[in-house]
């Protein structure tokens, strides 16, 4: 998110991408005042540096778990029968799209549909 700010990526937000940059910026802004309310004040500037999310090893896969961990998937769409409208599958297959519309799947991910769903469902079972 820090690279998409730098490049100026933010111009072009629809509602739904407005609405991830808001709750990201809290979550940051959150973080930060907690890591800044701190005791020590010798930890501080590596506790600043975590909340910011700058520290430790990179992880390559952040933004795609944010995309599948989004909270926007524990709300599925009911019928009127009272019935889910998506399955787990189909819910599965929209992150790849948003996925691959936010240009986070590369290589391989970005055109093949089966290995772009076994990667997101590994996430989704946390073992990447």
């Amino acid at each position: 998110m820090w690279q998409r700010i730098a490049d100026g990526g933010l111009t072009d937000l629809d509602s739904q991408d407005a609405a991830h940059l808001h709750a990201w910026i809290r979550g940051v802004a959150s973080r930060i005042l907690s890591a800044d309310d701190g005791s020590d004040a010798g930890q501080r500037p590596g506790r600043v540096l975590a909340a910011v999310g700058l520290s430790g090893k990179p992880d390559g896969y952040a933004a795609l778990r944010e995309v599948v961990n989004d909270v926007v998937w524990e709300f599925p769409v009911i019928t009127a029968d009272g019935e889910l409208d998506e399955t787990r599958a189909q819910l599965v297959r929209q992150m790849v799209e948003i996925a691959r519309q936010r240009g986070l799947l590369k290589g391989v991910y970005a055109v093949d549909d089966k290995q772009a769903t076994d990667l997101i469902r590994k996430i989704l079972r946390k073992q990447i």
